[in-house]
């Protein structure tokens, strides 16, 4: 995706931990402005994270869809071809739920399903990486590891199959997030599954 070190947040400067323990400061104004440096890192380091790079966003965006989908496609053929079975393992059983209620299931994927995933396997680890300092080095070690977690979840309890598309995603899912935020990589989880279910419904 576009190189570099992620464009520095507009934001103003959280406060310090030196500054919140200034013993000239009252226990109401440092507990304020505690509260406000933590919700002022919360909303711009790991919620949102506006840049100064015109089109930053709809670059990686573009880019980052055409990886998933490429990976999706290119690491199926691939582990077909080594008579290797690629995805969740519960192909038939989608197939078969979006042609019963295709509305609901393009819903469902779209809407309810990328703000809660990406919740839970790009926001919690983010959090931990900004306040557990062992691991803020570690950012993409962590990252690799939460994308495995998130495609072996991918996987029917009964099936043997890989999940290649849903690791690759996974890591571009983490590179939004680590990038634009929370919000950016929800953008980027549901045009994903936006695309899989039109693919869906078009190829039948």
């Amino acid at each position: 995706l576009c190189g570099g070190a992620p464009p520095e947040p507009i934001h103003p400067k959280s406060l310090s931990w030196k500054e919140n323990i200034d013993p000239s400061r009252s226990v109401l104004e440092r507990t304020d402005r505690f509260r406000g440096g933590l919700a002022l890192r919360f909303q711009y380091e790991i919620f949102w994270k506006p840049t100064r790079v015109p089109g930053a966003f709809l670059a990686d965006w573009c880019i980052g869809l055409a990886a998933c989908l490429g990976a999706s496609f290119l690491g199926t053929i691939v582990l077909h071809a080594a008579g290797l079975e690629a995805g969740s393992g519960a192909g038939h059983d989608i197939l078969e739920a979006f042609h019963e209620r295709p509305w609901v299931m393009t819903l469902f994927a779209v809407l309810l399903v990328p703000p809660i995933e990406e919740f839970l396997f790009r926001v919690v680890p983010r959090i931990v990486v900004s306040y557990w300092r062992p691991l803020k080095h570690a950012h993409w070690a962590l990252g690799v590891a939460v994308a495995l977690l998130f495609a072996f979840l991918h996987i029917s309890p009964d099936s043997s199959s890989i999940p290649l598309p849903q690791f690759c995603a996974g890591l571009v899912f983490w590179y939004m997030q680590w990038r634009h935020g929370f919000f950016g990589a929800v953008a980027m989880h549901a045009s994903y599954n936006a695309a899989l279910s039109g693919l869906m419904a078009v190829l039948g």
